[in-house]
């Protein structure tokens, strides 16, 4: 689990489908003992990080704010921070690797498969970082963006440099995303060209106007890796040529180069020309291949590894850990939901699907599937929990929340009685005495998604639905969901990584569910809800709503937006947010220094790769 952000385009990486992205390494649904692969994961964010002394980033200063926002801002102004100095050490930080063995492994990012994810978070420096606990991204290759009307500029910073000595320019950048047109990047969706205006500038031309957090979600998750003279040919090439392309010695410019790769580990060495290599105080960097979680959770116990970027890990075993490591719990955006076929005799209505709302108690589901890194949503709305108050204000408490600890059964009754409903011999029966049957489609052997359905079964059971667990292969699960062979099951309900903290992904994402190809049938359209303001029944085109977001640049009018297609959602139900997770790192303190456990700087995933750019992961063998 490497990467922060995937576009569409890895969605669709695995024969067609969006499972490669949706199971790339979350090594937290495998089951004990199975192969986490793929890439990354997307996950889910319940609560602001807690925050401690600000985190120095690598080259600005950027002060956390008490309530971060996602609407429109321009960047910080970057001012560099004085890189401390000390004794670089002929040790070695030892982590690990999921992605696969490394001799298998190529470094070409328009490739997405077999792609060394892990390493190149070390070897390949970002555009700039997504603190999950501010809400905004920090300048890191790119000292500044700016969006207009018209336009988005990107200035490099200017003393970085490639691994071979060339200095990294903005036609190298330019050159990288004029290259991803051809493998269908997100970026493309919004603009029409790019050029470097100078050796630091980048400007890329809207189609039309874009809201700036989405173009800064679609483009600076992204890392500088295509470097001209491996990358350059490609320009007059076909398509396929550069996504077949294996890239085995990558010419990189972060913190660390490639030295070797065998079939158990990459070994990893500090570029001295970086920068910022006065913050890294080892010689060595070694990510050793791992392929169970079982795996990861006994070298940690054996303390045979130094950090682990994530890996779900139960409180049994974090109890067990030697007392040196430090566990962060990173806030990932991403969690388990309740997926309906809106073309389903009884789930198709409104009225069913909110008396599954009532009757879920989403904390209750979030204790049994690990509380210690799940957290329910105070409202189902299609916003992640973290971001409801700051978006919604002090209207969310209009917004139904169908009762987040508690299952309220009496709500679901009457809810359902009002569209027909009624309750014989204890089990509900439509107007044509059809009972409400449903087997609830869900992937077997997934450590915490197995609790969550058998529980969501169980509180609809007693309810009075005749509800049972179907369990499938993930890939099985996967594609009846692609072709709506179900009527009601476990799914991902919001959009991945740093994206889902601004809504329009999210609601986008559940309106069109793009993964599974719209296989939830969600009707096109206006839809009849009641008023946000006043009594009586307002009409809302919830993708028409945003277009209109997507295409705004002021603040207040996306805030609007937002909360109309939050309203939507809250009552119309596309899906159901049921919890969210963190995800777990692990930091040793046996000979490094490292942050105390809530601090700002674990905000930025992931950890073990962020703390050594910022100069709080320092080796200490004294």
């Amino acid at each position: 689990m490497a990467d922060d952000e995937p576009s569409r385009r890895r969605v669709l990486a695995w024969g067609g489908t969006g499972l490669a992205t949706l199971l790339g390494g979350c090594s937290g649904l495998l089951r004990e003992g199975e192969t986490p692969t793929g890439t990354r994961p997307p996950t889910a964010s319940p609560t602001e990080t807690p925050t401690a002394a600000p985190t120095p980033t690598p080259w600005s200063t950027d002060t956390p704010t008490d309530t971060p926002t996602d609407t429109p801002t321009d960047t910080e102004t970057p001012t560099d921070t004085e890189a401390p100095t000390d004794e670089v050490y002929d040790t070695t930080l030892v982590g690990v690797t999921t992605d696969g063995p490394p001799s298998d492994l190529q470094f070409n990012r328009f490739r997405v498969t077999r792609l060394a994810d892990t390493a190149t978070n070390l070897i390949y420096e970002p555009l700039a970082k997504y603190h999950y606990g501010r809400g905004k991204f920090v300048p890191y290759a790119a000292t500044d963006w700016e969006v207009t009307p018209s336009t988005m500029t990107v200035t490099l910073r200017e003393d970085l440099s490639w691994h071979d000595g060339q200095a990294v320019t903005a036609s190298d950048l330019a050159l990288q995303i004029e290259l991803s047109r051809k493998t269908g990047h997100d970026i493309w969706d919004y603009v029409t060209a790019v050029t470097a205006r100078d050796e630091r500038t980048v400007v890329l031309t809207l189609a039309e106007e874009t809201h700036p957090k989405i173009l800064e979600h679609a483009l600076l998750t992204d890392r500088l890796h295509a470097h001209p003279g491996r990358y350059e040919p490609f320009r007059e090439r076909d398509d396929e040529a550069l996504t077949d392309y294996q890239e085995r010695k990558p010419i990189g410019n972060g913190p660390f180069r490639l030295v070797s790769a065998d079939s158990h580990e990459f070994r990893l060495e500090r570029f001295a020309d970086h920068p910022l290599a006065d913050r890294v105080t080892f010689r060595w960097y070694e990510l050793r291949y791992v392929d169970t979680n079982s795996s990861i959770h006994r070298a940690l116990l054996n303390d045979s590894v130094d950090v682990v970027n994530s890996v779900f890990t139960p409180a049994r075993i974090v109890a067990d850990l030697p007392g040196h490591f430090r566990e962060a719990r990173v806030p990932s955006k991403w969690g388990y939901g309740v997926l309906f076929d809106h073309t389903d005799d009884h789930f198709g209505t409104r009225e069913v699907r909110q008396a599954v709302a009532h009757v879920v108690d989403r904390e209750q589901v979030a204790e049994n599937a690990g509380p210690r890194i799940k957290t329910a949503p105070a409202v189902p709305c299609g916003i992640t929990a973290g971001d409801q108050e700051r978006w919604l204000g002090e209207e969310q408490s209009s917004y139904p929340d169908y009762g987040a600890d508690a299952s309220r059964t009496d709500a679901a009754a009457d809810v359902l009685e009002s569209a027909g409903y009624s309750k014989s011999g204890g089990t509900w029966r439509d107007a044509s005495g059809e009972p409400v049957s449903v087997d609830f489609l869900s992937p077997n052997g997934w450590s915490d998604w197995t609790p969550s359905s058998q529980t969501v079964v169980d509180q609809l059971n007693s309810f009075g639905f005749d509800a049972s667990l179907e369990t499938v292969s993930a890939g099985d699960w996967f594609h009846r969901l692609m072709n709506g062979e179900f009527s009601m099951g476990a799914f991902f309900w919001t959009a991945q990584g740093s994206e889902a903290a601004f809504p329009y992904f999210t609601a986008r994402y559940q309106i069109e569910a793009s993964p599974i190809d719209g296989g939830h049938n969600f009707p096109e359209g206006e839809r009849t809800v009641p008023a946000r303001d006043g009594p009586g029944e307002t009409t809302i085109d919830p993708r028409a709503k945003l277009d209109d977001l997507r295409t705004t640049g002021d603040a207040d009018e996306a805030t609007e937006l937002v909360r109309d297609l939050a309203w939507h959602n809250a009552h119309d139900l596309p899906m159901l947010g049921v919890t969210e997770k963190f995800d777990q790192s692990f930091v040793s303190t046996d000979e490094w220094t490292a942050p105390e456990s809530g601090a700002d700087a674990y905000g930025v995933r992931w950890p073990p790769s962020w703390l050594v750019r910022t100069g709080q992961l320092r080796a200490d063998p004294t």
